[in-house]
C-alpha cells in the first residue's frame, strides 16, 4: 500500500507533488557535500527548511 490517497506514493505523478532534483547516488547521500559546497540535494533540503520554496530545483519530467 502506498502513502498517498488511492495507494499512490509521493513520487507518482497522480499524487500531484513536486519532486525535487537530487544528485544523491543512494539514500544515504542526500546530506553530502562536494568540493563546491552543498550538493543539489542538500541545498534543496535547506531551501525547503527555511521556506525558500521558489529556490528549490525541481526534477524535470
Amino acid at each position: 500500500m502506498g502513502l498517498g490517497d488511492g495507494g499512490n506514493i509521493p513520487t507518482d505523478s497522480d499524487f500531484g507533488a513536486n519532486i525535487m532534483e537530487s544528485d544523491a547516488k543512494d539514500h544515504g547521500a542526500f546530506w553530502d557535500s562536494d568540493e563546491n559546497g552543498a550538493s543539489v540535494s542538500l541545498q534543496n533540503q535547506a531551501n525547503v527548511i527555511v521556506g525558500a520554496y521558489g529556490d528549490v530545483t525541481l526534477k524535470e519530467d
